[in-house]
């Protein structure tokens, strides 16, 4: 029933009192596009801010005026494409109140037919302002959460790390962003609504069960830094972090997994551990040559050695050589080399520049040659048919070696097995080891150039020695020759009026002979003299004069024969000068030397007399240079004397009456052409030191100024360089000193 309808039957009172308790306005207008309303409630004055009687006719103003511009044409277009169906319509718009407020609005009205013919159009409209505002807080609010899911997911989605969700219930997944995606090469459609049995092979989804379950029982967030894990058969490794999401009550809802592939971080960090270790150990390698008591030696193969064994062990390499340029340049020669395998040395090969110019191109162009495929780079590949090969060497890397400035050669480490890379730390370590190649070159070639300089200078020192020596000798040789010529002219003016005495004692004798039995035979004829006579035989002592005439004669005898021995021995021992060799008695030259010492072995008055022993053997005559011989009896036996007396005046009195001086001379004929001498002493001795540099030139144990030290050179050397022989001497402290000369009987002569 409609509004008029109602409105003409019924109490009017009570149908407006009924129309205005509704909530809004309630109307009755024709079908006109200014809405003239034929009726309208009380509600108008709430809903528009005018009363009905303003609105009712259009009195004041018009319902369509109130509508928003915006929304009149809208809701005119609406109103008409339902009353073409004849249905009711429904409004929402906006209106303008008495005080320009904007209203939002929601009509509900319908087309009033009669006999379908449209009568009016009846209907009610409500303000669903609040409801519009808390809509559009809602929709604004519904977007910016829409927004946010959108920010969330596009982090999700673009987070680095896989971020995953199970259902805490059945462990079904509920999230898996791109990464995850991305990482396990799985996509959503693969994985929601399933399980990791569903998903992934079964022992790795019983372990990441287990690991689920420990989540959910956790109230901590559960780190694992590094879990291998197999993707699409590839080992990777994951970082991974998982807690559980519970709800206002403490139940577990969600299991949150985030997941970070951290493969290439730790191969990273790996290959710095790998590249440290490596550091610590060409450090170490470099460290041990640094100590290598080899590198004092002057044994440069020893050095390489030690260089090419450090260098396989450190690296690690198959091989190691260091080859050495010759022949200008032209040819790289195995100087050394070591393969680690078999741990053989071995040298000796040579490469010719002419058979490989691209290598002996690159070597003079190159800092260091790093070939990581030697049989494909063009610098090495002309090794590859002959030697890398059948070697099975992939890779080199070869340092030149520097000298002085100058490329010197090159140390080539091989390796074996696959093609391989060479670091920065590898190649630098190369380097070093050929830096320690030319340390061991110049140290040997220092210790050479050392060596040749000191022997230089010994040969030098040992030149002045013999030069000073020879000075020396010439020096007492010429002493000598002046003492024997001075000896031997002595000699001669002594034995002319020795000779003129003992030539003289004869007739002496028979004269004293003859005046003696004269007197006899006188006193026997007259045995009672006159008293003239008498007195002057007892003033002469006749009788005693008688008696000693004799005595005296044979005295002078011996005396004249002593002075001829004498002369005998200076005659003898001043034949220094003689250039030729003799074949001589040498025991007459040994006595000849112990007659002009035998001063010096009599009895003192602070000394015993020295004691000789002389236990001769028969000698063949031996051919020598008599003079120089007699010159070592005179050294041996001088020096015997010099070393009794010295240990005369060290004697403490109470032992003088128990140790005799003693000098013992043994002559003997080992072998057929050598005789042997033995001149020993029972004084003092020589120590091991003064025992070992007794025949060297200027050494003396005597005092200062008592002796040259050349007594003992010049008698080595006469008799090892003059004739063939040898001079020993024997001593220990405390029990003398024997010296033993053995000389051959005849001298080879050059031809």
């Amino acid at each position: 029933m409609s509004i008029s309808n109602q409105s003409a039957s019924d109490n009017p009172v009570s149908l407006t009192r009924l129309l205005s308790s509704l909530p809004g306005m309630v109307y009755r207008c024709p079908n006109d596009q200014a809405w003239s309303m034929d009726y309208v409630s009380s509600g108008s004055l709430a809903l528009t801010g005018y009363h009905p009687q303003q609105l009712t006719k259009n009195q004041e103003v018009s319902y369509a005026s109130l509508i928003h511009p915006e929304d009149r044409d809208r809701i005119w277009n609406a109103v008409q494409q339902a009353l073409e169906r004849h249905h009711p319509f429904q409004l929402v718009y906006r209106i303008r109140d008495v005080g320009g407020q904007e209203k939002w609005v929601w009509e509900q009205g319908q087309g009033v037919w009669t006999e379908h013919q449209l009568e009016a159009l009846e209907g009610f409209v409500f303000d669903i302002t609040a409801h519009k505002v808390l809509e559009a807080k809602q929709q604004e609010a519904a977007a910016e959460l829409q927004m946010t899911q959108r920010f969330l997911q596009s982090v999700l989605e673009n987070l680095p790390v896989a971020v995953i969700a199970k259902n805490a219930t059945d462990f079904r997944f509920v999230l898996w962003n791109a990464t995850a995606t991305k990482l396990f090469r799985l996509s959503p459609e693969q994985v929601l609504g399933r399980t990791g049995f569903d998903v992934f092979p079964q022992a790795i989804a019983k372990a990441r069960r287990q690991r689920d379950l420990q989540a959910l029982r956790s109230d901590a967030i559960i780190h694992i830094p590094v879990e291998e894990t197999q993707i699409e058969g590839k080992l990777r490794l994951l970082q991974t972090w998982q807690t559980r999401i519970v709800d206002v009550d403490g139940t577990p809802q969600y299991l949150l997994t985030i997941a970070n592939d951290v493969t290439e971080r730790e191969q990273l960090r790996e290959t710095q551990r790998q590249a440290e270790e490596r550091l610590r150990t060409y450090s170490q390698a470099l460290g041990q040559l640094v100590r290598s008591k080899t590198r004092a030696q002057e044994d440069l193969h020893a050095n390489l050695r030690e260089i090419t064994e450090v260098a396989c062990r450190a690296m690690p390499v198959a091989i190691a050589g260091i080859w050495l340029f010759a022949e200008e340049g032209m040819v790289l020669r195995l100087t050394e080399c070591y393969t680690q395998k078999t741990q053989e040395h071995s040298n000796g090969i040579d490469l010719v520049a002419a058979d490989y110019p691209n290598y002996f191109k690159a070597l003079a162009s190159a800092r260091l040659l790093a070939v990581v495929d030697a049989c494909q780079d063009p610098r090495t590949h002309e090794f590859c048919t002959t030697y890398l090969k059948p070697q099975g060497i992939t890779s080199l890397l070869d340092a030149p070696i520097w000298l002085s400035g100058e490329m010197i050669g090159v140390l080539c480490l091989e390796h074996e097995g696959e093609p391989r890379t060479w670091t920065m730390e590898e190649e630098n370590f190369a380097a070093s080891l050929a830096d320690f190649v030319s340390l061991a070159l110049e140290t040997w070639n220092r210790q050479q150039a050392e060596a040749a300089l000191r022997q230089k200078t010994e040969h030098l020192e040992a030149a002045l020695n013999e030069l000073q020596c020879t000075q020396t000798q010439l020096v007492q040789s010429e002493k000598m020759s002046s003492l024997g010529q001075l000896v031997a002219g002595v000699a001669h003016e002594i034995n002319n009026p020795v000779n003129f005495i003992y030539g003289n004692l004869d007739p002496a004798q028979s004269y004293i002979d003859d005046l003696l039995e004269l007197i006899r035979l006188y006193q026997k004829q007259y045995p009672e003299p006159g008293g003239v006579i008498a007195q002057h035989i007892d003033t002469i002592e006749l009788d005693f004069v008688k008696e000693d005439l004799p005595r005296l004669l044979s005295s002078m005898r011996m005396g004249a024969e002593r002075i001829q021995k004498i002369v005998k021995s200076l005659r003898n021992f001043s034949r220094t000068d003689e250039s030729e060799i003799k074949a001589v008695d040498l025991l007459e030259g040994i006595e000849s030397t112990l007659m002009i010492l035998q001063n010096r072995l009599k009895r003192k008055a602070d000394h015993p007399e020295i004691r000789l022993v002389k236990e001769y053997g028969p000698l063949p005559p031996v051919e020598c240079y008599v003079g120089q011989i007699n010159q070592v009896f005179m050294n041996l036996l001088s020096n015997a004397i010099d070393a009794l007396e010295e240990k005369l005046t060290q004697c403490p009195p109470s032992e003088e009456q128990l140790w005799l001086p003693q000098i013992r001379i043994v002559t003997e004929q080992l072998q057929e052409n050598w005789v042997t001498i033995r001149i020993a002493d029972n004084g003092p001795g020589l120590t091991p030191s003064a025992r070992q540099n007794l025949f060297q030139a200027f050494f003396t144990t005597k005092p200062l100024g008592k002796g040259t030290g050349l007594g003992l050179s010049i008698s080595y050397q006469i008799v090892t360089e003059k004739h063939s022989g040898t001079l020993q001497c024997f001593s220990a402290p405390g029990e003398g000193v024997e010296f033993v000369i053995e000389i051959p009987v005849t001298q080879s002569r050059p031809a």
